[in-house]
Formats: C-alpha cells, sequence, structure tokens
C-alpha cells in the first residue's frame, strides 16, 4: 500500500509474461507508474466534481433555510392564535394567561424580526433574512405587529387591576348565584 505505483508496475509485467497480449495492449496504453498520463480525464472529472459538489452544499443550505422559514412562519402562526386565546383569558383576570401572552408576545417578536433581518434560530442554526420576494408581505405583517404590540403592552400594564377585578367578579358570581340567574 506504500508504494502504489511500484506495484502497479510490478502487476502489469506479469500480465506481460504470461502473455495476456490483448490485455498487455491495453496495460501499455496507460502509464500506471506515474499517473502522470491522464491528465485530461483527471481534469475534467475535477470539472464535474467540483460543480456538482457547489450546487450539493448550495442546494442544501436553501433548503434548510427553506425550512427554517417556514416553520418561522408557523410558529407565527400558533403564537398569534395563542396570543389571540390568552389575551381573552387575561381580559378575564386569568393570572396564568398574562404569562402566556408576555411569553408569545416576545417570541413573536423576536421570530418576526428573525424572518426580516436574519438571525440564529432556536436550534443554533444561522439563516439569511427571508428572500426579496417577500419582504413586502412581512413589512405588512410588521406594522400590523406593531399595532398589537402596543395593544398587547397596554394589557399587560393593566394586568394588576385586571386581575382583580377577575376576582371580584368570580367572588360576587360566587356569593350571589341568584344574581348570576338573574344576570345571565
Amino acid at each position: 500500500y506504500h508504494d502504489l505505483g511500484a506495484r502497479l508496475l510490478r502487476w502489469r509485467g506479469r500480465w506481460r509474461e504470461r502473455g495476456h497480449g490483448r490485455t498487455a495492449q491495453c496495460a501499455r496504453k496507460f502509464e500506471f507508474a506515474d499517473f502522470g498520463a491522464a491528465p485530461a480525464p483527471a481534469a475534467a472529472l475535477v470539472a464535474c466534481v467540483v460543480p456538482a459538489a457547489w450546487l450539493m452544499v448550495t442546494d442544501v443550505v436553501a433548503t434548510r433555510n427553506g425550512a427554517a422559514w417556514v416553520a418561522d412562519a408557523g410558529q407565527l402562526r400558533m403564537l398569534s392564535q395563542r396570543l389571540a386565546k390568552a389575551s381573552l383569558q387575561s381580559l378575564l383576570g386569568n393570572p396564568e394567561a398574562f404569562k402566556q401572552v408576555d411569553a408569545s408576545r416576545g417570541a413573536f417578536s423576536a421570530i418576526l424580526d428573525r424572518l426580516v433581518k436574519g438571525g440564529q434560530t432556536a436550534g443554533g442554526d444561522a439563516v439569511p433574512p427571508s428572500p426579496d420576494r417577500v419582504l413586502p408581505t412581512l413589512e405588512a405583517l410588521q406594522k400590523e405587529w406593531d399595532k398589537t404590540d402596543r395593544n398587547v403592552g397596554v394589557l399587560l400594564r393593566e394586568q394588576k387591576n385586571l386581575v382583580g377585578l377577575g376576582a371580584a367578579v368570580a367572588q360576587v358570581n360566587g356569593a350571589n348565584p341568584q344574581l348570576l340567574d338573574l344576570a345571565e
């Protein structure tokens, strides 16, 4: 294994000694000892392999980025639904809902920012900004999110009052079932 050229030379010599005419003629066409007789096939191989490898790498990167963008878009959808549900529960004074509202708000902002500007995914992969063809959609979403974010901020600032109001309503409802029947 250390001297492959010498081994191939010995192999070619044995073929010639045994009188394998046609094989010996074929063996003479290629100089196995110096490997310099076939630069054109090697260059052609490199010329094909390098672009193919480059295409494979760029395709893998594009697929990974596309998958990250799609996953982020799905997360935004889920977070918007969670934010709507938790906001309604917050208005009723549910203290746990405020935690969900705050967490959803932060996650939504981070993901939208990553889609627009690029950044690190939750898995630690770096993702570039979204393609130019989707930026108008993301800009429109950003404008809507800015409005929603301001409203969520108001909701979170009123947490103490809403939790107190929810507790008072629960106390009134628990203390006076007849009043509840009349209200319905």
